[in-house]
């Protein structure tokens, strides 16, 4: 009887609860544990945690506002931090990189100053001596730009750090909001308007993104590849094209070095059809295999934002999750992930050329320019057409 009356009592206090906080979203802690928010920010927890048992931090409530993305997608302070977090550990991976550099810079000069003595000390080896101090020369100098790359690396990361330590990651994005709307206030007005002849345009040293020309840089026309068409083993009609580079990005420029001439992080993609549905095949290389730490998963139902350069948007939700596939041969990490499209958005993707993508990872939104505005223009036509 008394175990009886104990659960009887245990799903009681289940239904008060749930009852209590039926109105309020249920998330989930690091070790899978449902919460609510309160009035005042602070987790209250829908099962017991053992006392004393640390638990993660409390969405602070704000009282400077938080602009939401396009479509509504709110930012919350939790998704600052893990952008915060995600950026230190970037820096520091940066720092240590450029630190590598300067390490090695020295050693490569040191050794260059070994040859030099020890040629000094023979006769009749003039050509050789002079042939080391030029080598030398050079090595000095670039020892002296790598040292100083590794202390700007270093404050950068430290800076980062200090964000994210400090808990200041909500008035760092407000300044870096602000800071866009100024620069986009020198473009107000201005009519932007696509090339028709898709030729290449040479940029001059003072180059600024619309700065001296109402025409967008785009590529020659597009020919339409297709993968397949027809009756696929499950008896429906399919169309795949094949996926085009719709944008590249590396979140700073001190990775370089070790990326071998790639991005840091690559997207192609295309517009295909199953059946009667149509959606969007995007592919998302990290070319560094430990940027699974530091982006996590990509959710299924999880946001992406594509701005058009006349400022209107379409906003997918993922059809699926990935958590990244690793190729061992090139240590490359790729997310592939589908997004459902219907017929309206596909009427203004087809008007107007992208902008840039916003895209929502486990660790927080990140924002990338596109580096073909028209691809999915091409795309859906070359659908259509079929």
């Amino acid at each position: 009887m008394q175990i009886k009356a104990f659960f009887a009592i245990l799903m009681f206090s289940g239904l008060l609860i749930s009852n209590a906080y039926a109105q309020d979203e249920v998330l989930y802690d690091e070790k899978e544990r449902p919460y609510v928010l309160n009035k005042e920010g602070k987790r209250a927890y829908l099962v017991p945690i053992p006392e004393g048992e640390a638990v993660g931090p409390d969405h602070a409530v704000l009282d400077v506002e938080v602009t939401p993305l396009p479509g509504a997608t709110v930012i919350t302070s939790e998704d600052l931090r893990r952008i915060a977090d995600r950026k230190a550990q970037l820096a520091q991976q940066a720092a240590a990189i450029a630190r590598q550099r300067a390490d090695e810079a020295r050693d490569h000069t040191l050794s260059l100053q070994e040859q030099l003595d020890s040629a000094m000390t023979r006769e009749n080896n003039t050509e050789q001596i002079l042939q080391l101090e030029e080598r030398l020369k050079n090595a000095r100098e670039i020892e002296s730009i790598a040292i100083r790359e590794a202390r700007m690396a270093q404050q950068e990361a430290a800076n980062a750090r200090q964000i994210r330590d400090n808990q200041t990651y909500v008035e760092a994005y407000q300044r870096e909001q602000d800071r866009k709307r100024l620069e986009l206030q020198q473009f107000e007005g201005m009519d932007v308007i696509s090339s028709d002849s898709y030729e290449n345009v040479l940029l001059d040293d003072d180059y600024r993104p619309f700065g001296h020309t109402n025409e967008v840089v785009q590529f020659p026309n597009y020919n339409c590849v297709f993968e397949f068409e027809g009756v696929n083993s499950g008896g429906k009609y399919q169309v795949s094209q094949k996926e085009e580079l719709l944008f590249t990005h590396t979140p700073t420029e001190r990775l370089r070095p070790v990326l071998g001439g790639k991005e840091y992080l690559t997207c192609r993609a295309a517009f295909n059809q199953l059946g009667g549905y149509r959606y969007i095949s995007m592919d998302f290389t990290f070319a560094m295999d430990n940027a699974k730490q530091l982006y996590g998963t990509i959710q299924k139902s999880s946001f992406l934002v594509m701005m058009t350069l006349n400022n209107q948007y379409v906003k997918l939700l993922a059809g699926n999750g990935s958590s990244g596939v690793l190729n061992e041969k090139t240590g490359e990490l790729t997310y592939r992930v589908i997004y459902p499209i219907d017929q309206s958005q596909m009427n203004l993707l087809k008007r107007f050329e992208l902008d840039k993508i916003i895209l929502g990872w486990s660790s927080g939104y990140e924002e990338y320019e596109t580096y073909h505005p028209g691809l999915f223009m091409h795309q859906i036509q070359c659908l259509e057409s079929r």
